[in-house]
C-alpha cells in the first residue's frame, strides 16, 4: 500500500467527472491560486479508476441538475463569484 494525497483540478463547468483511483478518500475542496482544487488520499498501486460526478452551480444562476440526486459538498469563492459544488449521492458514498 502506497498512499499519498493527490490534487485534482475541478473545472468551473456545470458537469464533469473526476477520475481517481478506486478506494480513494476525499480530503477537501478549496480554491488555490484562483482555481478549484480537490485533494484525495489515493493508493498509487491501484490502477483501476473510479469517477466522481461533480456538478457546479453559481449563486444566482439556474441549477441544471436534480437536487434529489446530488449532495452539496462545498461552496468556494473565486474573486466575485461563488460556486456551489455538488456530488452524485451514489458516488460520494464511495469517497468518504
Amino acid at each position: 500500500m502506497n498512499k499519498k494525497i493527490f490534487k485534482y483540478k475541478i473545472e468551473v463547468e456545470h458537469e464533469q467527472v473526476i477520475k481517481i483511483p478506486k478506494g480513494s478518500k476525499l480530503v477537501d475542496i478549496q480554491v488555490q491560486n484562483g482555481e478549484i482544487q480537490m485533494w484525495a488520499v489515493v493508493d498509487e498501486a491501484v490502477k483501476e479508476v473510479d469517477g466522481m460526478r461533480i456538478m457546479i452551480a453559481g449563486t444566482g444562476r439556474p441549477i441544471h441538475f436534480d437536487l434529489e440526486v446530488y449532495e452539496h459538498l462545498k461552496t468556494v469563492q473565486i474573486e466575485n463569484y461563488v460556486w456551489h459544488i455538488y456530488v452524485d449521492k451514489q458516488h460520494i458514498k464511495r469517497f468518504r
